[in-house]
C-alpha cells in the first residue's frame, strides 16, 4: 500500500510541489463488495460541461475509494486505472485529478469524443482500464493495437475511433465529389445521367423525422409523410408524397445548381428537383435555396404554378450539418 500525507483538494498546486513519500504493505485492501462495483457507477461528469472541475473530481474519487485509504487499487481502481502514471498498479488522488484534467482538456480540444469515453466503459467488461480478448472482438478494434501487445489501452481506443471518423469523412467525401465530377461531365456533354453512374439505384424506403414543418402560402400543414419512392436520376427527382406523420427523407445541401441528398441508409445523389405527389397527380418542381447559413440550406422552396391552388411550399428542417 502507499503511505502518503492527506491532501485536500484546496492545497492541490501546493502538494504537487512536493515529493509524496510511497511505501509497499502486504496486505491489499478490496471493497467489501467488489461485484457492486460496476461501469455505471464510475461515471464521467464534469468533462467539459459547466459545474466539473477539482469539486467533482474529488467528489468522484470519494466514491471510488470504497475503503477511503485514499487510493484506488484492485477492483477499485476500475476503468481509472489508465490514471496509474507510475504504473505501480495504485492510483493516487493526484494522479487521478490529473488524469481527469488531461480527458478534459483532450475534449474540449476535440480530441476526445465523449461518446468514444462511453463506448470504451461499455467494452471494458473487466473493468481493467484496457480491452482484451473478447472485449476488443466485441469492439471491432482489433488494429487499434498500435504496439501488438495484445490489448487496446484508453490511448489506443480514443485514437482508433479519431482515425476512423477522419477515413470514414474522407472516403465520403471522395465519393461526393466523384459522383459530382460524373454528373457535370455527363450534363455538360448533354447524356442522360443513368443510375449505374452513381452506383445502385435507390429502393424505395422511408425515413426518420427530425424537426420538420411544411406550410402552404404560410399556413402549417401538420400531418403528412414524406416517403421515398424512387429516386431517379435521369430526371433528377424524388417522388414525395403528402400522408400523415413527419418523415424524413434526407439530407439536402446545397451545390452549383443543384442539391445534394444523403438518404438516412447513407446513399447519396444529386437533386435539381422534387416531384410532389398531390390530389392533382404528380407535379415537378425546381427547388430553389432560400435563407442560406454559411453554405447549408436552411429550407427549400418549391414553387408550384399559379393555378390558384398552391403557390410555394417551405420545407423547413434543423439538422446537423453535413461534412
Amino acid at each position: 500500500m502507499k503511505c502518503l500525507p492527506f491532501v485536500p483538494v484546496g492545497s492541490i498546486a501546493l502538494a504537487l510541489s512536493f515529493p509524496i513519500a510511497r511505501a509497499q504493505d502486504d496486505a491489499v485492501s478490496e471493497p467489501a463488495n467488489p461485484e457492486a462495483q460496476t461501469v455505471s457507477e464510475m461515471p464521467v461528469e464534469g468533462m467539459g460541461e459547466e459545474g466539473g472541475g477539482i469539486e467533482s473530481d474529488e467528489s468522484l474519487f470519494l466514491q471510488a475509494d470504497r475503503n477511503q485509504d485514499g487510493w484506488l487499487s484492485g477492483v477499485e481502481a476500475g476503468l481509472y486505472r489508465a490514471y496509474d502514471a507510475d504504473r505501480d498498479g495504485e492510483v493516487t488522488e493526484l494522479e487521478f485529478l490529473a488524469g481527469r484534467a488531461r480527458d478534459r482538456l483532450s475534449i474540449e480540444e476535440g480530441r476526445i469524443v465523449p461518446e468514444d469515453i462511453e463506448r470504451f466503459r461499455s467494452y471494458d467488461s473487466t473493468l481493467s482500464g484496457y480491452l482484451s480478448g473478447t472485449d476488443i472482438a466485441a469492439a471491432g478494434a482489433g488494429y487499434y493495437d498500435t504496439d501488438f501487445d495484445g490489448r487496446v489501452t484508453r490511448g489506443e481506443y480514443f485514437s482508433g475511433r479519431e482515425r476512423d471518423r477522419r477515413e470514414a469523412a474522407e472516403r465520403e467525401a471522395r465519393l461526393v465529389e466523384q459522383r459530382r465530377r460524373e454528373y457535370d461531365r455527363r450534363r455538360a456533354a448533354g447524356e442522360a445521367v443513368e443510375a449505374p453512374a452513381w452506383g445502385e439505384p435507390l429502393l424505395p424506403r422511408k425515413g426518420f423525422m427530425i424537426g420538420w414543418v411544411m406550410t402552404v402560402d404560410g399556413d402549417p400543414l401538420p400531418d403528412f409523410t414524406i416517403e421515398v419512392v424512387a429516386f431517379d436520376v435521369g430526371t433528377e427527382s424524388l417522388v414525395m408524397r403528402t400522408d400523415r406523420e413527419p418523415q424524413m427523407i434526407g439530407r439536402f445541401k446545397a451545390k452549383d445548381g443543384y442539391y445534394e441528398v444523403r438518404l438516412p441508409d447513407g446513399s447519396f445523389g444529386f437533386v435539381a428537383s422534387v416531384i410532389l405527389e398531390g390530389p392533382d397527380g404528380p407535379r415537378k418542381f425546381p427547388l430553389k435555396p432560400e435563407g442560406f447559413n454559411e453554405g447549408h440550406l436552411d429550407y427549400v422552396e418549391i414553387d408550384r404554378s399559379n393555378d390558384g391552388v398552391v403557390k410555394n411550399l417551405i420545407w423547413e428542417y434543423s439538422l446537423e450539418d453535413l461534412p
